[in-house]
């Protein structure tokens, strides 16, 4: 019930960060995402996300960029017979190759699962640590195809800790 009602929240200040003129930064790309397990449960994940602009940045004389953002998603992990929602906060840093059609990513986070037991599969908790590491191409002004490798677990803070490690696809529009 409290894992619910944190959820909640957390979609609706999301939401409230997206439609709001006081947002703390502008928005970078929103994209969606399919991704599925390669080890341990049969587990599919579907991400909905919004990425924003932080400040901090660093141009190299070779003319590749990094920048940093932060990326808000609301996902939906599902298999065994269960279904969980997942709100998540991500830092990331991205390298941006001078032409624009490579992106480089990675980044560290953390969310709230709706569920954390997927058949036999614990997760241990509602609480998850996430790190991703990525790639995107450029297919046409905007629109980005990517991959990413992603890790999720509660490091240890529960007695129950299966990980999830997952490959992931993504479809992006960038701003």
């Amino acid at each position: 019930m409290i894992c619910n009602r944190l959820i909640s929240v957390c979609v609706a200040i999301c939401l409230m960060l997206v439609s709001s003129d006081i947002c703390f930064a502008d928005v970078r790309d929103i994209g969606i995402r399919y991704g599925h397990t390669f080890t341990g449960a049969d587990l599919a994940q579907y991400d909905a996300y919004v990425s924003f602009d932080l400040p901090w940045s660093y141009d190299f004389a070779s003319g590749w960029k990094l920048e940093s953002g932060c990326e808000v998603t609301l996902s939906a992990l599902d298999g065994e017979g269960e279904t969980a929602f997942k709100p998540s906060v991500l830092g990331y840093a991205e390298s941006i190759s001078p032409d624009k059609k490579i992106h480089l990513l990675a980044g560290l986070g953390a969310g709230l699962m709706s569920e954390d037991t997927f058949g036999e599969y614990d997760l241990g908790g509602s609480f998850f640590f996430l790190g991703t590491l990525g790639f995107r191409i450029n297919l046409k002004e905007h629109i980005l195809l990517g991959f990413r490798y992603l890790h999720q677990s509660n490091a240890g803070i529960y007695d129950n800790n299966d990980s999830l490690n997952m490959n992931q696809i993504e479809l992006v529009w960038e701003f």
